[in-house]
């Protein structure tokens, strides 16, 4: 497994720094409210289980929503997947789906 050092090395090479920058300050706010409440693990276990076995952003070496740094074909402006640590960030109800949110017919729904 690739160490989260990579995934943030790789972010800044894919973006511009100001937006790499906001990424990782978004993950870091995620992490820290993520730390501070608790998980539904039911939940988590469903999503995770949706993720794995039919999602095609799912990252299966980083565990994540797409591959971090990797941008969608022929765009420099959107990234594939939201790159979150699907592990850490399922379980909690407020989380929504990247695909979904993207009118993709793909994803988790609740």
């Amino acid at each position: 497994m690739v160490s989260i050092w990579a995934a943030i090395r790789g972010a800044f090479t894919a973006l511009p720094l100001r937006e790499a920058i906001g990424h990782i300050a978004g993950g870091a706010w995620g992490l820290t409210k993520a730390l501070w409440s608790s998980p539904d693990k039911e939940l988590g276990a469903e999503r995770m289980n949706t993720c794995r076995t039919e999602c095609p952003f799912f990252n299966k070496e980083y565990e994540t929503c797409g591959t971090p740094g990797k941008m969608e074909p022929d765009s420099t402006v959107h990234q594939e997947g939201c790159w979150c640590y699907l592990p850490l960030v399922v379980g909690y109800k407020k989380k929504t789906c990247y695909a979904r949110n993207r009118g993709l017919s793909i994803g988790w729904k609740r």
